[in-house]
């Protein structure tokens, strides 16, 4: 015969009501928890994306996607993503 467990000890694997909660987790911001210092550093990259989606999108016969950041970032390739950081890595060297 196997040890007993006790009523406590199986709650743990079923229903409990104690894990309900009043909050949408859809609600909760992405940034929550994070330190000022990350969201400042999250903000910097989104604000080099943009400067760099514009550069690229006055660039002759770029395609269509860098006229709209958001949409450059869903299409990024590793190609893109190297020159991005070349991009930054040039802001840094300034």
């Amino acid at each position: 015969m196997g040890p007993q467990t006790s009523p406590d000890q199986n709650s743990c694997f079923g229903h409990n009501n104690n894990d309900e909660v009043d909050e949408d987790i859809a609600n909760v911001p992405l940034d929550y928890g994070q330190s000022e210092s990350t969201k400042a550093l999250m903000r910097r990259i989104e604000f080099r994306w943009h400067m760099y989606s514009q550069v690229r999108s006055d660039e002759p016969g770029v395609l269509p996607m860098w006229n709209n950041a958001e949409e450059a970032v869903r299409q990024l390739n590793l190609n893109d993503a190297h020159r991005f950081l070349k991009f930054c890595l040039k802001l840094w060297a300034q």
